[in-house]
């Protein structure tokens, strides 16, 4: 991840450099930094030039609207997302914030293969019959090949990834498989990819001949 990769993180760094973010936009940034050298650098050039706020400007009252208004955005958002998640997973609004939230806590995920944790997802009536819940991917970790039995529909929340034929997967993507279609993928550096996925059957299979390279031209 990087700065421009995300415009929420953009507009938290200034704040956070003022020390005016609540905890949990803090502690955000603070991931943020610890996943990517390039964002703490961000973060110090911002921190530089709040140091000298005080020697070159007159002291102000701080523009509390102003900042009101840039985490109503952030939260805008969000919520934006939460209502995409709700329809993924035929929810109601406040259970998709919730899912949300429980992103960051890891009592939640439970592991399955190495590198990928889930956190299932109790999904509604629309969603009958359908494997739902968020998939957490390390850095650097390919998903395995696998073919899909039924429709599936993946919704990015974070991070990236690289798809076998070189679609890229951001924050903010949905993509939908149909029977029969067959990928892996392997998840960007620096950063776990979190996917909201709403799958009706894999079988993972072996890497078929052709695709020994991964396309970003490493494996």
């Amino acid at each position: 991840m990087s700065v421009p990769d995300d415009p929420e993180l953009a507009i938290l760094l200034p704040i956070h450099a003022l020390g005016a973010l609540d905890d949990a936009d803090a502690a955000r940034v603070a991931r943020a930094v610890a996943a990517d050298p390039a964002v703490g650098a961000e973060l110090a050039v911002w921190r530089a030039v709040a140091a000298t706020l005080g020697t070159t400007l007159a002291p102000v009252a701080p523009a509390m609207l102003t900042r009101a208004r840039l985490l109503a955005r952030l939260r805008d958002g969000a919520d934006r997302v939460a209502e995409r998640l709700a329809r993924l997973f035929d929810l109601p609004f406040a259970d998709a914030r919730a899912a949300l939230a429980a992103v960051d806590d890891d009592a939640r995920w439970a592991r399955t293969l190495p590198g990928i944790d889930l956190l299932q997802v109790a999904a509604g009536p629309a969603a009958a019959g359908a494997d739902c819940g968020l998939l957490r991917i390390a850095a650097g970790t390919r998903f395995p090949w696998h073919a899909h039995v039924g429709e599936e529909t993946t919704l990015v929340l974070r991070g990236g990834a690289i798809l076998s034929d070189g679609r890229r997967m951001t924050p903010g993507d949905e993509l939908v498989a149909g029977p029969g279609d067959e990928h892996d993928f392997v998840v960007d550096d620096g950063e776990a990819c979190v996917l909201a996925v709403r799958a009706r059957g894999v079988r993972f299979k072996r890497r078929p001949a052709g695709h020994d390279a991964d396309p970003a031209g490493a494996d």
